[in-house]
């Protein structure tokens, strides 16, 4: 996909100092905006920045002066061989170190890229993962067949597409619910989605490995040291499968916690003012 074509940061710099006519939309580098604020900055002191951050984009407007918005790409997505990497195509608050002390964020202010959810599963469900892996390689180096490979693996790609299919459904409609502006402000809409997202990359990888698997079994004169490899290779993909079962049951629990509980809790305080001020009228 190509990047958006950028503006002349002197044009928008000179826009904002000097607005006239109807509110503009800009693009821009992280670097090309850094340029602008110092320049902005050297001409009007520390004026106030709103900052609203969308994981691999940012909308920024200078609110004193006007209400011209910025939106700030990733300088990695103009250059070609971290885009092709997809080598930190996001932005969060560290990015923007340059502006905190006049600058007010909204959104999620640190990316949950993969590494970040990788570590924060192991944290949480580190130990069950590895006795889920121990568990399924000592028993199938126990029995120690081709054939239990062979339909371990089609058992996982089976579970996997249902569990793929389901859960894309059950998220979609799930989302719904998340799309609140007091939600996006706290950036837990962001982390709601991004953690769906990786979820389903999770069983993807489950489905691609189990796949794998099924092709070196099929074929001809495999010797002990590779069924050895793939029947820890088949265990990676459970303890994967079942990393992904962990995650939607704690985080799916704890998401309707959030979303149930934090509305009703204000409409019972509501109700609650409301009784209290009928009281003081009726008295």
């Amino acid at each position: 996909m190509d990047s958006p074509k950028l503006d002349n940061p002197k044009k928008v710099s000179q826009s904002i100092l000097e607005p006239t006519g109807m509110p503009q939309n800009f693009i821009l580098t992280l670097s090309q905006f850094k340029t602008i604020y110092q320049v902005i900055n050297k001409k009007r002191g520390n004026t106030r920045i709103d900052i609203v951050l969308n994981g691999d984009w940012a909308l920024i407007q200078f609110s004193e002066l006007c209400n011209h918005r910025i939106r700030v790409l990733p300088d990695n997505l103009y250059r070609r061989i971290p885009k092709f990497f997809n080598f930190h195509l996001y932005l969060d608050k560290e990015d923007f170190e340059i502006t905190y002390s006049a600058a007010k964020f909204y959104g999620q202010e640190k990316y949950l890229n993969f590494g970040r959810f990788l570590k924060e599963e192991v944290q949480v469900n580190g130990f069950r993962i590895l006795f889920l892996l121990v568990l399924s390689g000592i028993m199938l180096t126990a029995i120690n067949s081709i054939e239990s490979v062979k339909t371990a693996n089609e058992l996982l790609i089976g579970v996997a597409s249902i569990f793929f299919s389901i859960f894309l459904l059950f998220t979609v409609s799930q989302n719904l619910l998340v799309l609140k502006l007091p939600l996006f402000k706290a950036g837990l809409t962001h982390r709601f989605i991004q953690i769906d997202s990786k979820i389903t990359y999770l069983v993807i990888c489950v489905i691609g490995l189990a796949f794998v698997n099924i092709v070196i079994v099929e074929m001809p004169n495999i010797t002990q040291e590779l069924l050895f490899v793939l029947f820890w290779s088949t265990a990676f993909g459970i303890a994967l499968m079942g990393a992904s079962f962990f995650t939607v049951v704690q985080y799916y629990f704890k998401r309707a916690r959030i979303l149930y509980e934090t509305d009703l809790s204000k409409r019972i305080l509501d109700d609650a003012f409301q009784e209290i001020e009928k009281f003081d009228n009726s008295a």
